[in-house]
């Protein structure tokens, strides 16, 4: 019959089911899972053994992330409030209450924060790149 051993793919599977995970991203041969709730990113290595890599504030969700050139950039944005259903009044239509803003953090590969907020980088061979948001995602651009 086959052996027993679950594959690589089944276990990621079986990891983002029951932790809820719902992003995605290799680099490396390491596999980095973001959180579906927004709390943390962690990461699975050559031996799929799993370890947290960024975590935040309760205050705070990850709304997108990718891994670029050994860092890793976090879109981190406040959490939401989630005000109880009272008769506060609604801000006038056109008006919008003002959200605070959603931040890039960068992190090396091990979860330590480093230098580098914003959305232009610069690595190491200065070569320098923009980062955008498209459909949650963050996509690195080159500038050079």
């Amino acid at each position: 019959m086959g052996d027993n051993k679950p594959n690589a793919l089944r276990l990621l599977r079986d990891v983002a089911l029951t932790e809820m995970y719902s992003s995605l991203c290799s680099h490396k041969g390491k596999t980095y899972l973001g959180r579906q709730d927004g709390s943390r990113i962690v990461g699975l290595d050559k031996t799929n053994a799993v370890v947290d890599v960024v975590t935040v504030t309760e205050e705070e969700i990850i709304k997108a992330f990718t891994v670029y050139k050994d860092k890793i950039y976090a879109l981190i944005s406040p959490k939401p409030k989630l005000e109880p259903h009272t008769s506060k009044p609604q801000p006038p239509k056109g008006v919008e209450e003002k959200q605070p803003p959603s931040e890039v953090r960068v992190y090396a590969l091990d979860g330590n924060r480093v230098e580098g907020e914003g959305w232009t980088h610069t690595d190491g061979a200065g070569s320098r790149y923009q980062l955008t948001i498209s459909n949650e995602k963050i996509r690195v651009v080159p500038l050079d």
